[in-house]
């Protein structure tokens, strides 16, 4: 008996780090913005109770709904987008007939480690009116300039470029995991019955990455709904707000409007379309070969 309150005490020892950490910068965090949600005002002009007003702001709040659109929008292009190609990139650097697949896989993963603001610097770089290297190379094959971030379609499709750049190598490093994993003799045998590659692609890779898929769609519905970095560091939102996403405009209440209690509003309910998107993922999707 004593032996194994020691050896609990231990283990809670052990886990102590971890668990301070989730209470002090996860648990306590969350508690405190459910919390405040249900206040109004913010640091500088004080707290007070407001009940479920920030909520009904937000019903009525044309701007909130305009983040919703462009969110949405930008999450159905992105998603489809970013695990096609990941899959794509990984399926052909897996093909042991290619040369130099360490290099390609290593340029293509490094920008998923950079920092958002040295990629977004270097995409502000390439697209920069006149100098910017991509309408350079425009010009050399006669094609006129191309203004990035002039309408709200060339700004959504620039920040939807500078996250596939960014997200391919890190689900690209997954599913090269999940090939690795497909057992040989399937292909073998496949190639005995006169499957072409692909015929493999479809009966063989795509039904055993069916858990991986499933594990890559989530974390890139978690991850895109929370953007904020690339329109912070490229658009600002404009123009005209058409970029603004639901982070932003948290972002804006929380630090530009000292509205804390709305931000926190806002906060509760991407938390809950997130995991309610999650838990129906989990549901339809498959979680096994």
């Amino acid at each position: 008996m004593r032996e194994a309150l020691l050896s609990n005490a231990v283990a809670y020892l052990f886990l102590a780090p971890a668990l301070l950490f989730f209470v002090v910068f996860q648990a306590g965090p969350l508690i405190t913005t459910i919390v405040l949600s249900f206040y109004e005002g913010g640091i500088l002009s004080g707290f007070s109770y407001s009940g479920f007003d920030n909520y009904l702001t937000l019903w009525s709040d044309r701007e909130f709904y305009q983040t919703i659109k462009f969110t949405l929008l930008y999450f159905v292009i992105i998603v489809p987008s970013v695990l096609a190609v990941s899959l794509a990139m990984a399926v052909l650097l897996n093909d042991k007939f290619i040369r130099g697949k360490n290099f390609f896989k290593a340029a293509i993963f490094f920008p998923s480690l950079a920092p958002m603001v040295t990629l977004s610097t270097l995409w502000l770089f390439m697209i920069f009116p006149n100098v910017g290297l991509i309408n350079m190379l425009l010009a050399v094959v006669n094609v006129r300039e191309v203004e990035w971030l002039s309408s709200p379609l060339m700004a959504t499709l620039t920040i939807v470029l500078v996250e596939l750049w960014r997200g391919v190598g890190f689900y690209m490093v997954i599913f090269l995991a999940g090939l690795v994993a497909i057992p040989e003799e399937l292909y073998e045998a496949a190639e005995l019955d006169g499957a072409g590659p692909i015929r493999q692609f479809w009966s063989i890779t795509l039904p055993q990455l069916r858990p991986t898929i499933t594990f890559c769609l989530i974390m890139a519905v978690i991850f895109n709904f929370q953007l904020f970095d690339a329109v912070y560091m490229i658009t600002g939102g404009g123009p005209g707000g058409s970029t603004e996403s639901i982070a932003w405009y948290i972002f804006s209440n929380a630090f530009k409007y000292d509205q804390l209690g709305l931000a926190s509003a806002t906060s509760t309910l991407l938390l809950l379309a997130v995991m309610s998107i999650t838990a129906v993922l989990l549901k339809v999707l498959p979680s096994d070969r």
